[in-house]
């Protein structure tokens, strides 16, 4: 499949483009919970096991409970715009099959008889 023949079934997409780029912008803002991830379990571990290293100063070095929290709460929230992202990636795609299908469907109404007795079913 060429490039612009991609490109061309996002005019089906056209009609949704609020939400698919809704959907794209809550999608890396989730993607972006997901790196916090390593960060905080790295500060977890931090607070449960102090290292005789002096701390900076301005570093941010709460208690074992804080950094769980955060942690949970990063988690909970990444839930939340994953599942909103999903449902929204899946609203448009699914709508945009039903248009394209009512196009073609369309288009098979409105050619002549002839065309069916010329042409074998899956031509």
């Amino acid at each position: 499949m060429a490039v612009a023949e991609f490109l061309d079934l996002f005019r089906w997409v056209r009609p949704y483009r609020g939400r698919f780029l809704a959907a794209i912008l809550v999608s890396m803002v989730s993607m972006s919970f997901g790196l916090a991830f390593p960060w905080l379990a790295g500060r977890l571990i931090d607070a449960a096991l102090p290292s005789l290293e002096p701390i900076a100063p301005g570093a941010w070095m709460p208690g074992v409970d804080t950094v769980a929290l955060v942690l949970v709460g990063t988690l909970a929230a990444q839930a939340a715009l994953t599942f909103f992202s999903s449902y929204s990636f899946n609203h448009v795609g699914e709508s945009s099959v039903v248009a394209l299908r009512k196009a073609v469907y369309a288009r098979l109404i409105a050619l002549p008889m002839r065309f069916f007795s010329e042409h074998r079913v899956g031509e």
